[in-house]
């Protein structure tokens, strides 16, 4: 018998509040990757992001039917359960918010013998009409920084406009490899969903392949900025792969009555999310997040999440302006201490490194532990509830 879909649910880590300042939950976290059952294993963190409405949280549901089934073969074959967990429902406006994680950890045995934790992670859809440049940006980074395995939702086709936002995360990247033994995030992996061209790349995993390939070559002739976007995007990743998905049906795409049921998902994209979960979380292709090139435990993982010393001098601040994305590293006279750190400038285009000498006003300034040399810069107005990364200047 297969298991329950109905129990459990996802807990929000991160919140968006009016004036576009983030919260973490300490106490959501400490509630996952401290419990007695997980908090000394090793962690995957399997995350997905992309633009909004368009089905990741329906696609992290299947995640979970595999895991709960413990990644059965049989995980699939009961189409009269309604597909449950990550909440998720038709139409054009956005319905995730901030960060989700689901709010159990499952536990899987390696072929090497090694019980891993599972951890799925849901983010709020990129660039709906309610959340900023940055809001989009600060949430990408957080997921990309903390999973093993991020998954990039994409609609039909890779497009070189989401190659230029994941640019943005090549900066972040080229920060972590200071002092790093190894690439700063791991496997990245673009999920196309309605692929439209089947007779050019077959779905699944060499459709993907095919794909990738001809959308990250650089070619001699191509312009700069386009070969630049290409060469940094290799280096910021350990692994990149692609998927290529077909429709999941009319009834799934259009009727908002549809409530999960499987017999209502067309043949063809079962069959290939039969293909697609077992390739990101079976036992023998599990992701244990790496710092600094070690593995870690839950435990760690939380502490990745809240270590803070107010006297380190690497740091960054998160702002929005309204031209291109321009990230300005730069030397930072921060009273009371006198720090010295780096500005993310967060826009709407291309990432444009410039320097510049910039004062900036006194915040009680913690920042999360990552790796290398990158520390992302965040003010608390309570730490009790949170944190708060800062906005201004």
């Amino acid at each position: 018998m297969l298991a329950d879909d109905s129990r459990g649910k996802p807990v929000q880590i991160l919140r968006i509040n009016d004036d576009h300042s983030f919260d973490i939950s300490e106490s959501q976290l400490e509630a996952i990757l401290l419990d007695d059952r997980v908090k000394d294993k090793p962690v995957v963190v399997v995350s997905v992001a992309g633009a909004y409405r368009q089905g990741k949280s329906f696609r992290l549901s299947f995640f979970l039917r595999y895991l709960r089934n413990k990644c059965r073969t049989d995980w699939l074959d009961d189409t009269g359960v309604p597909l449950g967990g990550f909440e998720w429902r038709p139409g054009s406006k956005p319905h995730t918010t901030g960060i989700l994680l689901w709010e159990e950890a499952f536990l899987v045995t390696t072929p090497q013998g090694e019980e891993v934790a599972v951890l799925l992670m849901d983010t709020q859809g990129s660039f709906d009409c309610k959340s900023t440049v940055k809001n989009c940006a600060t949430i990408f980074a957080l997921s990309v920084m903390t999973s093993s395995v991020q998954v990039y939702n994409v609609l039909r086709n890779i497009q070189e406009d989401q190659l230029q936002h994941l640019q943005l995360f090549a900066e972040y990247g080229k920060l972590a490899q200071k002092g790093a033994r190894n690439e700063p995030f791991q496997r990245l992996v673009f999920l196309v969903r309605d692929w439209e061209f089947p007779y050019e790349a077959p779905y699944g995993a060499s459709g993907g392949r095919m794909i990738l390939r001809d959308r990250l070559e650089i070619i001699g002739e191509e312009h700069e900025e386009l070969q630049k976007l290409r060469q940094q995007m290799t280096k910021s990743f350990t692994k990149m792969d692609c998927f290529l998905m077909p429709r999941p049906g009319e009834k799934v795409e259009k009727d908002e009555s549809y409530c999960g049921s499987l017999e209502d998902v067309s043949l063809e994209f079962k069959e290939k999310v039969q293909e697609l979960v077992p390739w990101l979380l079976a036992p023998e292709n599990l992701l244990v997040k790496k710092v600094n090139g070690e593995k870690i435990t839950c435990r760690e993982l939380m502490n990745y999440f809240r270590k803070s010393h107010p006297q380190h001098k690497s740091r960054h601040h998160i702002h929005t302006t309204n031209s291109d994305i321009t990230s300005k590293p730069q030397n930072q006279i921060s009273h009371p201490h006198h720090e010295i750190g780096h500005h993310i400038y967060f826009t709407k285009s291309n990432i444009i490194p410039t320097s510049q000498n910039r004062t900036s006003h006194t915040h009680h300034k913690i920042g999360f532990k990552l790796p290398g040399d990158f520390q992302q810069n965040i003010t608390t107005r309570n730490p009790s509830k949170g944190f708060i990364i800062s906005s201004d200047i």
